[in-house]
């Protein structure tokens, strides 16, 4: 019935020694950490049913994402603005120290750059869209997110 597939799914199984993500790809071979896999091998074990296990080909365990990282991310994700405020005839930018600010908010989030998306939306997106909203930020004006005092300010 089904041949040749390749399924992913991702789990959040803390193996008592790290809480790193791990993938669960059928026969797709990644094993530069046997250890590591080992240990979240043995922590699926007790969480999943045997009769799952048994199905899975290959268990990846990935990195934790870092700082460095997490700002090129972030770098993205503002990026993503730019079209719709050049649109809006907005001059749209951002600071390394608003990147910096942004990551430092994100972390001990346990969803990586699903956290560093909730803080860009509540501190970028949401404060943005009001100026707008409200005609504060119009046509020909510039909006610059940037930091004070590791808080988001958008100038």
């Amino acid at each position: 019935m089904f041949r040749q597939n390749v399924h992913i799914a991702e789990s959040r199984v803390k193996s008592g020694v790290d809480e790193r993500a791990c993938a669960l790809v059928p026969a797709v071979v990644h094993a530069d950490h046997r250890g590591r896999q080992r240990t979240f091998g043995q922590a699926l074990a007790q969480f999943l049913r045997p009769e799952f296990l048994g199905r899975v080909d290959e268990v990846i365990a990935f990195k934790p994402l870092t700082e460095e990282t997490l700002q090129g991310i972030a770098a993205l994700m503002l990026d993503e603005y730019k079209p719709s405020m050049e649109a809006k005839g907005i001059a749209y930018s951002y600071t390394p120290a608003a990147l910096s600010a942004l990551v430092a908010k994100s972390q001990g989030g346990k969803f990586g750059a699903r956290d560093l998306r909730r803080v860009i939306r509540k501190a970028v997106e949401d404060p943005a869209a009001e100026k707008i909203i409200d005609g504060t930020l119009a046509s020909g004006s510039t909006l610059t997110v940037d930091a004070e005092n590791d808080e988001i300010v958008l100038k």
